[in-house]
């Protein structure tokens, strides 16, 4: 079992339990999926598309999908419906492996090349973007390939209520 699977079961809960006076499991909040985005743009899509996918699947061990747009945009030369990037969902293990890893290795590299982006509407989810992907471990070796991608958005989704428990769930990750 994961470190960080182990700590939310154990210790996270216990936590939580005792601060929001929680009466069943199923309202503890949790992480709930990781979704990895990578957006080319149109000029770019035909020689930095193949790159993107490798990078993702890469870094995760997982095959990614491919994105295509929803609108048309007659400005940035966007049709409906043609492909423009490529994205992955982690759930259960794969996601727990890739936070711990995006805590203990990508946070502490990033000074202020780090932008967040909260969506605080809701509170249910949490987006930033890296703006070099070359940070990760596994592509620091390909430099070559991986050079021309473009930003690497990551979205994590909780099953939060309000903004307390959103604040106090990635506190006590050590994400802020």
């Amino acid at each position: 079992m994961n470190f960080l699977q182990f700590y939310t079961n154990i210790i996270f809960k216990y936590d939580l339990i005792n601060k929001f006076n929680y009466t069943k499991n199923v309202n503890i909040p949790k992480l709930k999926k990781i979704i990895l985005n990578i957006n080319t743009t149109p000029t770019n899509i035909t020689h930095c598309l193949i790159p993107t996918m490798l990078s993702l699947e890469l870094i995760l061990l997982k095959k990614s999908k491919l994105t295509n747009s929803k609108f048309s945009n007659l400005n940035l030369k966007i049709k409906k419906g043609n492909v423009n990037g490529c994205k992955i969902i982690l759930k259960k293990k794969k996601m727990y492996f890739f936070f711990f890893k995006l805590i203990l290795d990508i946070l502490p590299k990033i000074n202020k090349r780090f932008v967040i982006k909260k969506n605080t509407i809701f509170y249910k989810n949490f987006s930033f973007k890296i703006e070099t992907i070359l940070m990760f471990s596994e592509l620091e070796y390909y430099y070559k390939f991986f050079k021309n991608i473009s930003f690497l958005n990551i979205t994590i989704i909780t099953t939060t209520l309000n903004r307390y428990e959103f604040f106090f769930l990635f506190k006590t990750f050590k994400f802020f």
